[in-house]
């Protein structure tokens, strides 16, 4: 056999006869490194760099010294195949096992990635200092004050928000290396994103917007992205030539009896659910706070914390400082206050309804704080105080019901703003009186109003016709179910004082503002008079998330059948079950006082809610639908196995192909394919088309200034 060097560095070009080799050759930066040992190179997914140590002569070592830090050529040939791997670096050079021999350690260009830093931000939101009045067309005193929300002008890109593809094509721009796209899978919208870190982390950080997406770096020294998902997999597996070497064969995997039939998805849902309150009217004082009729239902008790560092309650039971005790309980166990010699009085909801505005809550709190030729009681004035803050404020479900609940939060779940994924406020509805502020008694001398205030009716059986207080609702103690709703007032500042219910005979000072009351003193000092009717009634409408039964029954399901193929389901196997958790997506029902029976029985674990208050129905069903995908996808039929073929250098990671390895063992050029059995499940975002994408993401919809 004749030996040439027809394929040695500097011979390219020549003739040789036909048929002729010459040994294998491996050469690095144009050193020899040998031709009998093993060398191999990979083309491996990620964003770390592939790294590799060879054995090699101290002789060869001293020749590689002068190559490093700059990029090099590793080629492996054997005259007949040839492969060349570009952009390599020499990084180290170690002791060998002998003193004659020396390790080297070489690198893909992806070893420079962690040495660059990135920082950027991408999309970030930002009030900009504007406001706007949201509700402008309703009642005044629910006009609430809203910010402006857009992205921060230094955070875009150019005059558009920053995608997946252009956030990766400027971290690649900071970093400073070639890179290619060869495919584009779907992508997730980025929102409030800082990068802040070495540029293989920052890369890595990028591509989970884009899930299925990866990386590796190609003979020439490129960085090319592909996804992992695209199924280019058969067409290489296809191109294999039928003479394989060793391994094992590469065939498709028959899942159908894995694949479940149908997957379903489970919800956490969030109800919106109604709680009402009904004042006592008696004069008298109640023994027990919960009549047993009522005790399994959707009512409250008006309730205040305790402020005694022990309480007896009518019921004998004894409670510390901080309990939460019905007023009607408290009134009865706290007995009569002596003010003097031939004076008592005791707490009633009655008294409370004439000490409501002006200075009389200071004289109810003082009223009772006081006994004539002695000081303050400050045990009574504690008390006076305590049932002030509370009265029409706090609110307990009653026990039964609450027990049946997981939580309870402070918002309307089927109202939402897209764009900052607010929901909306949770809403009182009840009779109110709003006392004007002097503005506000001047400014109705302009318009013409003869009242001196306002007097709304908002309480409804049906919530249809009722009209929602200009009230703050939040939840006191989560822990046993206690709501409180406080007064808010307009921004416009027409108002000073607020109260829940409606004043006895249904009068308020009329306006008169004639040249003996020009400052309006006179008129404002009326309404210290002003008592609140008896019988007052309260609806809250929150969210509660119910806790009965305790199994899957409690959750809102979702069905989705295994994909078909010729008619024929593709799932053969046992049913699975899967959750999405609340925080990605709940599902959100909304009220409706023709369904309370239905949602009620619901909370109590009694009955199904009814679709037809599922305000996010289509996005429930997509979720479900790219959940059951994410499975039924990780589950399909793909070719799985290994094979070593004659070495194929164009071969390159495509599909599921995550690594490409081309090996020299003592003269054999091969190329090993492996396509792994097992494998993690792709992100749901990748299933999820654009619209159900944005609202899961509150993406906005006018994002640029």
């Amino acid at each position: 056999m004749t030996i040439v060097a027809a394929n040695r560095p500097g011979n390219e070009g020549k003739d040789d006869a036909v048929g002729a080799q010459h040994p294998p050759l491996v050469t690095f930066a144009g050193v020899v490194l040998g031709g009998s040992d093993v060398f191999d190179w990979d083309l491996a997914s990620g964003t770390r760099p592939v790294q590799k140590a060879y054995t090699v002569s101290h002789k060869i070592a001293d020749a590689l010294k002068g190559s490093m830090g700059a990029p090099q050529t590793l080629v492996i040939d054997n005259g007949r195949i040839k492969a060349e791997f570009h952009n390599l670096y020499l990084i180290e050079i170690h002791p060998g096992a002998t003193p004659f021999d020396r390790l080297i350690r070489i690198v893909d260009v992806r070893w420079l990635w962690s040495k660059a830093h990135v920082s950027s931000t991408f999309n970030l939101r930002r009030t900009i200092g504007d406001t706007f009045l949201l509700n402008t067309e309703g009642d005044i005193a629910n006009v609430v004050i809203q910010p402006r929300i857009k992205y921060a002008r230094f955070t875009i890109n150019g005059d558009a928000p920053w995608t997946a593809e252009t956030a990766i094509r400027e971290v690649m721009r900071q970093i400073g290396q070639p890179f290619i796209f060869k495919d584009l899978p779907n992508a997730v919208e980025i929102e409030n994103l800082t990068i802040d870190d070495s540029g293989d982390d920052a890369v890595e950080r990028v591509l989970s917007y884009m899930p299925g997406m990866s990386v590796y770096i190609d003979r020439g020294g490129t960085a090319v992205f592909y996804d992992r998902l695209s199924k280019k997999e058969a067409a290489l597996v296809k191109g294999l030539p039928n003479a394989q070497l060793v391994g094992l064969q590469i065939r498709d995997v028959d899942r159908a009896h894995v694949r479940p039939r149908r997957v379903r998805v489970f919800f956490t849902p969030w109800l919106e659910t109604r709680f009402n309150y009904s004042e006592p009217t008696t004069t008298g004082f109640l023994t027990t706070s919960v009549p047993e009729d009522q005790k399994d239902t959707n009512d409250m008790v008006n309730v205040a914390p305790t402020p005694d560092i022990e309480t007896t309650l009518p019921d004998g039971r004894k409670v510390a400082r901080g309990t939460w005790v019905p007023l009607v309980d408290l009134f009865e166990a706290w007995g009569v206050r002596k003010i003097s010699a031939s004076r008592s009085v005791k707490m009633s909801f009655d008294i409370l309804r004439k000490h409501i505005f002006g200075r009389g809550v200071t004289s109810f709190i003082h009223q009772f704080g006081n006994t004539a030729g002695s000081p303050p009681d400050p045990v009574w004035i504690a008390r006076a105080a305590t049932v002030v803050a509370h009265f029409r404020r706090s609110f307990r479900i009653v026990d039964i019901f609450w027990q049946r609940i997981s939580n309870v939060l402070p918002f309307r779940a089927s109202i939402i703003n897209t764009e900052t994924g607010a929901f909306g406020p949770a809403e009182a509805y009840c009779n109110w009186i709003r006392r004007p502020s002097y503005f506000g008694i001047a400014k109705h001398v302009t318009d013409g109003n003869k009242n001196q205030g306002w007097v709304v009716s908002g309480y409804a059986d049906k919530l249809s016709g009722a009209r929602a207080a200009p009230a703050s609702v939040t939840i006191a103690d989560a822990e046993s179910g206690i709501i409180r709703i406080d007064p808010r007032f307009d921004p416009y500042g027409l108002t000073d004082q607020m109260a829940f219910g409606s004043p006895d005979g249904d009068v308020i000072p009329s306006q008169d503002l004639g040249r003996g009351n020009r400052t309006g003193l006179r008129v404002y000092s009326r309404w210290d008079s002003i008592q609140l009717k008896s019988g007052f009634k309260l609806s809250l409408l929150v969210t509660t998330v119910p806790g009965s039964p305790n199994t899957t029954n409690r959750l809102h399901a979702e069905d989705v059948e295994a994909p078909k193929e010729n008619g024929i389901s593709t799932g053969k196997g046992p049913d699975m079950e899967i959750r999405v958790q609340a925080g990605l997506m709940p599902a959100l029902f909304g009220w409706n006082d023709n369904e309370s029976d239905v949602i009620i029985n619901a909370v109590k674990g009694l009955a199904t809610l009814p679709t037809s208050l599922l305000g996010n129905a289509q996005t429930i069903k997509n979720l479900a639908k790219a959940a059951a995908a994410r499975v039924y996808e990780t589950l399909a039929d793909r070719p799985q196995g290994s094979v070593t073929v004659d070495m194929r250098p164009e071969l390159e990671p495509t599909g599921m192909v995550s690594a490409v390895r081309h090996v020299m063992d003592r003269g054999a050029m091969t190329t090993r394919v492996e396509l792994p059995a097992v494998r993690q499940a792709a992100s749901l975002w990748r299933f999820l088309d654009g619209p159900t994408r944005r609202a899961v993401l509150h993406v906005l919809n006018t994002p640029v200034r």
